[in-house]
C-alpha cells in the first residue's frame, strides 16, 4: 500500500488531464466529446497472471489516481475478432486491447484502430518501438531456450537445441504461433543476431528447411503456456522453447530451470486503441499513466515481465529481480528484438504454411 500512495502523489488526476488535454489536439474534437463525461475505460486482456498484475499495478492504482473505473474483459486471442463485430454492429464497447506486437499492423490493415497521441512521453525514455502511432508497448517479454538444469545436456544456444546427437534429450516447442520459430531456424544454421533480419523469401526457404530437420526431434509441439507448464512441473520434458516471466515463476516453486537469454527473442506487449473507442479521453488518460516508470517498475516486481521505460529499471533495487527482465541491459544485449511490423505484414500467410508443416 505504501508504493501505491507514494505513486499517486508523483501522478495526480490533474497531471494526466494536462497531458492528455494536449494529446487531444491531434484527433477530431468529436471523438473526445463523446467520452467527456465518462467515468470508465474497458480493456480486453488475457486473463491469467498477467492480467492479475495489470490490476495491482495498473487498473487499481489508475482507478484511484484518477476516479476512472476500468472494465476489464478477457477476449484474449479473439479481441480484434470481437472489436471487428461490435463496429460492424455499430456497438464498440471496446476502448483498449492489450495484445502481441504484430496486432498493430494486421488491426491497421482491417481499419480496427485509431491512433494514439501521446505527445507528452518522450520517445527517449523508451526502447525502440514502444511508443507508436498506433499502439504502445507497456511491457515485454523474451522467449528462449528453458531447459531443466539438473539434465546432463545443457544447450544454450539454438545451434545445440538443433543438435540432437551432441545435445540429447527431450524437446518441445510452440507450436500455436509461426512467430519467432524462423528466426530460431536461422540462428541454428548460424546467422547471427544482426544477420537474421531482413526475412527475405531465400531466408524463409533456409528456415523451413532447418526447421523440417528438427521436427522429428520434437517430442511436443504444445499448443498453450499451461499445457508446457505441466511438462515442465512434471519435468517430462529435458528442454523448451518458453517465455521468461513464467520460468521463473516456476524456478521460484522449485523446478530445476535456468532461462537462456544468449539468442533469445524480445517481444512487445501492446495496448492498441480500438476505433470509435466509446471512452477514447480515458484511454489516452490510462496510456500515460502506465508509461510512468512507476507503475512500469510495479509491474516488472510482480511478474518479471520487464518495462519498455528504461526509467522504470532504476527504481528496482532488487537484483534478483533486475536480472530476470528482458530489458536489463546485460539481458538485452544477448536478444533478438521481435521484427513486429514485418510479422504484422506476413503473419497469416505464413500462420497458414505453419500449420501445413506442422500437419505434414
Amino acid at each position: 500500500m505504501h508504493e501505491h500512495n507514494e505513486m499517486h502523489t508523483r501522478i495526480t488526476r490533474r497531471k494526466l488531464l494536462q497531458h492528455a488535454m494536449v494529446g487531444a489536439a491531434g484527433y477530431s474534437a468529436p471523438s473526445f466529446a463523446r467520452s467527456s463525461s465518462s467515468k470508465r475505460v474497458v480493456i480486453s486482456g488475457w486473463g491469467g497472471a498477467t492480467q492479475r498484475a495489470m490490476r495491482h499495478a495498473f487498473f487499481d492504482p489508475f482507478t484511484q489516481a484518477t476516479g476512472i473505473e476500468v472494465e476489464e474483459h478477457v477476449y484474449g486471442s479473439h479481441g480484434l475478432a470481437r472489436l471487428k463485430a461490435q463496429l460492424r454492429h455499430g456497438t464498440p464497447q471496446i476502448d483498449l486491447l492489450d495484445g502481441p506486437p504484430f496486432w498493430p499492423s494486421i488491426a491497421i490493415q482491417q481499419g480496427l484502430l485509431e491512433k494514439i497521441s501521446l505527445p507528452n512521453v518522450d520517445k527517449s525514455d523508451f526502447m525502440a518501438g514502444a511508443v507508436a502511432d498506433s499502439s504502445f508497448g507497456y511491457s515485454t517479454v523474451s522467449f528462449g531456450i528453458t531447459r531443466m538444469s539438473n539434465r546432463a545436456s545443457q544447450p544454450k544456444n539454438w545451434s545445440e537445441f538443433w543438435d540432437v546427437r551432441g545435445h540429447p534429450g527431450r524437446r518441445a516447442l510452440f507450436g500455436s504461433a509461426v512467430a519467432r520459430h524462423l528466426e530460431y531456424a536461422l540462428m541454428a544454421e548460424g546467422a547471427a543476431l544482426q544477420e537474421v533480419y531482413p526475412l527475405t523469401d531465400q531466408k524463409i526457404e533456409m528456415a523451413f528447411r532447418n526447421l523440417r530437420q528438427i521436427k522429428p526431434h520434437v517430442t511436443l509441439w504444445y499448443q498453450t503456456p499451461t499445457q508446457c507448464e505441466r511438462l515442465l512441473l512434471e519435468q517430462q520434458i529435458d528442454v523448451v522453447e518458453f517465455f521468461s516471466g513464467r520460468a521463473f515463476f516456476l524456478k521460484d516453486r522449485g523446478v530445476p530451470l535456468e532461462f537462456e537469454w544468449n539468442q533469445a527473442i524480445l517481444n512487445l506487449s501492446v495496448f492498441v486503441l480500438a476505433k470509435n473507442a466509446p471512452n477514447h479521453e480515458n484511454a489516452l488518460l490510462f496510456l500515460r499513466f502506465i508509461a510512468e516508470p512507476e507503475p512500469q517498475a510495479h509491474f516488472a516486481r510482480l511478474i518479471h515481465y520487464g518495462p519498455t521505460n528504461f526509467k522504470a529499471l532504476k527504481l528496482i533495487e532488487d537484483p534478483v529481480t533486475l536480472e530476470r527482465l528482458p530489458t536489463y541491459g546485460p539481458n538485452l544485449a544477448k536478444q533478438l528484438v521481435l521484427d513486429s511490423e514485418w510479422w504484422g505484414r506476413h503473419y497469416q500467410a505464413l500462420s497458414a504454411r505453419w500449420s501445413q508443416f506442422l500437419a505434414s
